[in-house]
């Protein structure tokens, strides 16, 4: 007849979830006849907790219950559409990266005067290392001919 639901049974024919609000009370009323006072506060606690997390449960069925009839009706969008979506986004984002990383254009004369300062004086700081390291080689062998 059912398969076996937490908090309820589904119906086999329908595949509805169903209530078992009959099993429900003769378990609570099995409790609460059996014991003294301080046991019916804690299971009246516990009533209390059970109808909470039933509510919440219930809210939960109805919440996806009315997601899957609202996909059925078409109110979401086929993963077609949203991964023909998705592709359009990303085109567009690598075509805007690409006009501008393909911007090409002429030097002007400022950086062009900037460039060759540069370059003027990187060759000037080898230069002077090509000198320091000479000089240092003839100290070196000036010391190894005296010694």
């Amino acid at each position: 007849m059912s398969r076996f639901v937490s908090a309820g049974a589904i119906n086999a024919e329908t595949g509805e979830a169903v209530a078992q609000d009959a099993t429900d009370n003769t378990t609570t009323s099995n409790t609460n006849s059996g014991g003294g006072g301080t046991k019916s506060a804690a299971e009246s606690k516990k009533s209390a907790e059970w109808d909470l997390v039933q509510k919440e449960l219930d809210a939960e069925r109805k919440r996806r219950e009315e997601a899957r009839v609202k996909s059925v009706e078409g109110g979401e969008k086929s993963l077609y559409d949203v991964l023909q979506a998705n592709k359009a986004a990303k085109q567009a984002a690598f075509e805007e990266a690409n006009k501008i990383r393909n911007q090409f254009r002429a030097l002007d004369d400022d950086e062009i005067g900037f460039l060759d300062e540069v370059r003027e004086a990187k060759r000037a700081e080898e230069e002077r290392e090509e000198e320091e390291e000479g000089e240092g080689e003839r100290v070196w062998g000036e010391e190894g001919e005296g010694g």
